[in-house]
């Protein structure tokens, strides 16, 4: 009986030994509610603009630099408290109550759009043919209150609002805030597999007062120049460094 104890004993003292630290070490890096912003890297422009049939002979180079998000674990908070140049966000402060998918697909939109701007207003100045064709509006965020809450989604682009197409959101947004609270509401829309859909709902008043169908949107947009250009931002996100690509 005696030889049996001691060998549970042993046995609980090697599971503690073992268990205790593994449990430390994946309690440090396991995801939390929370994001660390802090500085990120400074790239090369001409890395990721392609110009056809062009090289980029000038000496020099902009620089675009970035910010960048990481997820917050134990160990990477602890360090970061140690940085003065490092912030931490919660998730919500972050994404807005987002998913991670959907954060992400927000901000690429977000770039997108910040490219294209960026090559229009550089062929625009350098006096080059271009077309920078109006799509619809990007759905980037959908509010409790839309009635459209149930059929629209993140990335649907709106096309029409009652038959009318426009030439840019400002154009759509100024149009719907002339409208009437509670008044029906017929909007076209594409999926990003490209099937096109209708749905109808109400005009809603605004946090701001004013008319809507309560979603946050971007332009979606496409540029056509000549020569072709195009932008490699890799994994980076968000509405910035268009003047650099200019």
């Amino acid at each position: 009986m005696k030889n049996e104890d001691v060998k549970n004993k042993r046995k609980l003292k090697l599971f503690l030994s073992i268990g205790i630290p593994l449990v430390f070490i994946i309690g440090l890096f396991f995801p939390l509610p929370y994001y660390i912003e802090q500085p990120g890297g400074a790239i090369p422009v001409n890395q990721m603009v392609e110009v056809s049939g062009t090289k980029d002979e000038h000496k020099g180079n902009f620089y675009l630099t970035t910010v960048e998000m990481v997820r917050a674990n134990a160990a990477n908070m602890l360090y970061s408290m140690s940085d003065p140049f490092a912030t931490v966000l919660s998730s919500q402060e972050m994404t807005g109550g987002l998913t991670n998918q959907q954060f992400d697909l927000v901000n690429q939109f977000y770039m997108q759009t910040a490219q294209n701007t960026a090559i229009y207003q550089a062929f625009k100045l350098a006096g080059k043919p271009y077309e920078m064709k109006y799509q619809g509006v990007y759905v980037l965020s959908i509010s409790e209150d839309s009635t459209f809450k149930n059929d629209l989604q993140l990335s649907d682009t709106i096309t029409e609002v009652n038959g009318k197409t426009f030439k840019s959101s400002a154009d759509m947004i100024k149009y719907v805030a002339q409208q009437k609270v509670g008044d029906n509401v017929t909007i076209k829309y594409t999926r990003m597999d490209g099937s096109q859909h209708e749905a109808t709902g109400k005009y809603i008043k605004l946090s701001n007062g004013k008319t809507g169908i309560g979603i946050g949107l971007v332009d979606h947009t496409e540029v056509v120049t000549h020569p072709q250009v195009k932008i490699d931002a890799g994994s980076i996100g968000g509405p910035s460094a268009g003047m650099m690509f200019t």
